[in-house]
């Protein structure tokens, strides 16, 4: 049965996007596992960084999308396509639902348009399951689902909440980026239990992370310390830090796994050690 972990942050430009892929490449490459990805963002950076625009326009308008899903619902179906997924070509066991532009337009539907074949109460409740029903129609068909949220908790960023088994939150530890992660946190806390969920936080991880010599430049020691005791435990021990050959791996669409050269040595010690203490953290769990 799959493991759902959503990535969600309501403040934009964190890096949760290049998290999640290199996450879902790492837990590929490293562990063995097979890994979709399912781009709920209406930016579209988890498809656009996976695949060659051309290649993602062609799928979306051939083969289907996320949007897929929405439509189903309106119809009355939880059915899904194989189709839909595709397998990515630098990462042969990973897998991608990639997102589409128009997703706000369906998004804004969620909100007001009751299906015909729904009551209004259905209606209320069963918008917020569209994804935990399609998961459950793929879950033996792969052993993590990572799902990229958009930076808000509206419609589809609460389907996903309720799909996961948990919900990590990536930021950089500067004052703006980190203030309100206790909102955040507690936000999604109070909808998991308004809907008597088990939705748990797996935890804080650092991104684009300042170093001198080895020591965290003082902005973001300040912060990290801050977080620690904020969330007691819940601070990955792992970080990445900020670098230009990471934006340079996302633009030219590359498992950083697959490189031989030496230059990309650091990235990928840091993302190792980073999907090691993830999985780890989920060991616990069970």
């Amino acid at each position: 049965m799959s493991i759902v972990i959503s990535v969600i942050n309501y403040k934009g430009g964190v890096g949760k996007t290049t998290l999640a892929l290199n996450i879902a490449y790492g837990l590929s490459s490293i562990l063995g596992k097979k890994v979709l990805m399912m781009d709920l963002d209406p930016q579209c950076s988890l498809s656009i960084s996976a695949l060659k625009e051309l290649e993602w326009i062609n799928h979306i308008e051939n083969k289907g999308s996320i949007i897929d899903l929405i439509q189903q619902f309106y119809k009355g179906k939880w059915e899904f396509s194989d189709t839909w997924i595709c397998q990515l070509k630098q990462s042969p066991n990973t897998y991608l639902l990639p997102g589409h532009l128009n997703l706000p337009e369906y998004e804004m539907k969620l909100v007001a348009n009751k299906p015909l074949h729904l009551s209004t109460e259905e209606f209320e409740n069963q918008r917020f399951l569209i994804l935990n029903h399609f998961i459950k129609n793929i879950h033996n068909k792969f052993d993590i689902i990572i799902l990229d949220c958009p930076p808000n908790i509206y419609m589809l960023s609460r389907n996903a909440i309720l799909a996961s088994n948990y919900y990590i939150i990536p930021t950089i530890p500067d004052f703006v980026s980190s203030f309100g992660i206790p909102f955040i946190y507690h936000h999604i806390e109070d909808f998991v239990q308004s809907w008597y969920g088990n939705t748990k936080f797996l935890g804080i991880i650092l991104n684009k992370i300042r170093q001198q010599k080895q020591i965290l430049i003082k902005e973001h020691r300040l912060e990290y310390e801050k977080l620690k005791e904020q969330f007691p435990n819940k601070v990955f021990n792992n970080f990445i830090s900020d670098r230009i050959l990471i934006s340079s791996i996302m633009r030219r669409k590359i498992n950083i796994f697959n490189e031989t050269s030496k230059k990309y040595e650091i990235v990928q010690k840091e993302f190792t050690n980073l999907i090691k203490e993830l999985d780890q953290k989920i060991k616990e769990q069970f």
